[in-house]
């Protein structure tokens, strides 16, 4: 029994040295890999960022360009209802004629002389 401690502290000695060591070996390779992680992230952010400026640009282009549509088929709109008014006006007949009609020329009567009396 004095055997098995004995190799049971030995090796448990031998074990704390090899895994502190592996400890240290991945502690390394591990800040290595999140150094080259966090570049190939910092790129990618940055390449997101670059095409959201770009889809920001896009859809301000195309609110502008939808707005000025708008403005115009507003004017268009605007233009026909003003048509239709007129036209509808025009059909509903002249409230008030064009020209008054001139007024009816009548012939006087000669105008005879009288005759004195002679009293």
């Amino acid at each position: 029994m004095e055997g098995f401690v004995w190799l049971l502290l030995k090796m448990a000695g031998l074990l704390t040295l090899a895994s502190a060591a592996f400890f240290a070996l991945g502690w390394r390779i591990r800040g290595r890999q999140a150094a080259l992680a966090s570049e190939a992230a910092r790129s990618e952010i940055e390449q997101l960022k670059e095409s959201m400026r770009a889809a920001v640009a896009e859809k301000d282009a195309a609110m502008k360009e939808s707005r000025e549509a708008n403005e115009q088929l507003r004017a268009r709109v605007q233009e026909v209802a003003r048509l239709m008014e007129e036209q509808e006006r025009l059909q509903a007949g002249p409230a008030v004629p064009a020209e008054p009609a001139p007024p009816a020329k009548t012939r006087a009567k000669p105008r005879t002389r009288r005759k004195k009396q002679e009293i």
